[in-house]
């Protein structure tokens, strides 16, 4: 997942794992799939797409392109993509992110 700079500044100071997503987006499941994969304690944010809540000023201040997921980790916000798959990493520590960008196009072990 790309990371981005935030302009919202109640993101920016979040601690630990938050996931701004729609229960029923594909591309949000399989993060969460991957969270549980880990076993990775995270905060809910439900982003009611139906509603249009994506479309809002205050979550487009933290993914100016409106979609979801959006994944937080400790002030760092990481935004989803279609044609991307993602690596969540089994790390707790403060200092690395558990999120990861695939380096090799191709079959990764603990990839969603």
């Amino acid at each position: 997942m790309p990371h981005i700079e935030t302009k919202n500044g109640k993101v920016k100071k979040l601690a630990g794992l938050h996931l701004y997503h729609d229960p029923l987006s594909s591309c949000a499941m399989r993060v969460r799939m991957g969270l549980a994969e880990k076993n990775l304690p995270w905060q809910s944010h439900i982003i009611d797409l139906a509603k249009m809540e994506h479309a809002t000023a205050e979550y487009q201040s933290i993914n100016p392109s409106g979609l979801v997921p959006t994944l937080i980790h400790d002030g760092r916000t990481y935004i989803g993509r279609r044609d991307q798959r993602v690596q969540i990493l089994p790390c707790r520590s403060n200092r690395q992110s558990v999120v990861r960008e695939p380096r090799a196009v191709g079959r990764q072990h603990g990839a969603l």
